[in-house]
Order: structure tokens, then C-alpha cells, then sequence
């Protein structure tokens, strides 16, 4: 089913290692989102089971679970009972990243940094897709 028009506020749940970049990217939301800031797969589960409408996770600062294996453990989390899409955030622009995301599932790719208006506007894109 397509929806014209995404939820609000939409819930987020960013998910990466370290510390700082968690809390970087969760500073470019705006008062329509609800962001969980993550720094594992096993927190990131639990947040989804509050519902999500959106995955952030930084592909390449990840502990404790592959790319996949954190959208398939979020994605069964979720309380919503309906796919969680996924953006993957990566610093690095290695050529072997865009196949690892489409194997890992997710529904976007972005190369971090990101301007704060076109993060926004592809994350309301992958939640009303």
C-alpha cells in the first residue's frame, strides 16, 4: 500500500557505535520525528518494539550484528506489524557498499554527510513508500 502522506511524528531509531555520530545525525531531525538514538542492534530491537517507521543505521559502525542482520532483527521487532524501510548511512564510498546494502535489505543509500532538509525529505521517502 502507498501512502501520499507519512505519519507524524514519525519514529526513527538511528542506530551506529559510536557515540557522537549517533548524535549528530539525530540533531538533523526536526519536531516531526521522534528519534531513538541506538548503539547496538539488541537496543535498536527494543526500540522497535515501541514502532518505528524508520531505520538510520550507519552501515560501516556497527557492533554486534551485520547490516542484515539488524533490519531483519528491527523488522521482526517492530510493534507496528508492517516493513520497516531502512536507510543505510555510509562515510565511505567503498564500491562494494551499494551490494551489501541490497543484500542487507534496506531501502535507501546515503553517503554521510547529508544537508539536513534532503535527509529529512528521503527519510519522510522511504516511510511513505
Amino acid at each position: 500500500m502507498i501512502h501520499d502522506v507519512a505519519p507524524l511524528p514519525m519514529r526513527v531509531i538511528v542506530v551506529a557505535a559510536t557515540g557522537f555520530l549517533r548524535d549528530e545525525i539525530a540533531s538533523c531531525f526536526d519536531s516531526d520525528f521522534i528519534v531513538t538514538a541506538a548503539a547496538d542492534a539488541l537496543a535498536a530491537e527494543e526500540a522497535a518494539r515501541e514502532g518505528v517507521h524508520a531505520l538510520i543505521m550507519v552501515g560501516d559502525d556497527l557492533c554486534n550484528a551485520t547490516p542484515g542482520e539488524l533490519v531483519q532483527r528491527v523488522r521482526i521487532a517492530s510493534a507496528d506489524g508492517y516493513r520497516v524501510p531502512v536507510m543505510w548511512l555510509s562515510g565511505h564510498g567503498e564500491e562494494d557498499m551499494l551490494t551489501s546494502a541490497c543484500r542487507a535489505g534496506v531501502d535507501d543509500v546515503a553517503h554521510w554527510p547529508v544537508e539536513d532538509d534532503m535527509f529529512r525529505a528521503r527519510v519522510r521517502s522511504i516511510v511513505r513508500a
